[in-house]
């Protein structure tokens, strides 16, 4: 995974509540919308240049239903917030 830039510190704050809470947070990329690769976001750290890097496990059941899968996306969307309990059936 690359590195990725430092995070507000009110959006590092809510999403390090999150992972707590949950024990991990789904974590998906995404080649022009495909998704080609699942895990499960467990925390993350700040490089010694400054970015945040993510610690990621494998992904659970929930990623069965992704694999392969295509999103669309608007032009030169970086992050994309997913809540699998609104997805088509």
């Amino acid at each position: 995974m690359s590195e990725q830039p430092a995070m507000p510190d009110l959006t590092a704050a809510l999403l390090g509540v999150r992972m707590r809470v949950s024990g991990g947070l789904p974590w998906i990329a995404t080649v022009s919308g495909l998704v080609v690769l699942g895990a499960e976001a467990t925390g993350w750290r700040t490089s010694e240049r400054g970015t945040i890097v993510f610690d990621l496990r494998p992904p659970g059941s929930w990623f069965d239903g992704l694999d392969g899968r295509w999103f669309r996306f608007r032009e030169g969307r970086t992050w994309f917030f997913w809540d699998p309990t609104r997805l088509p059936q």
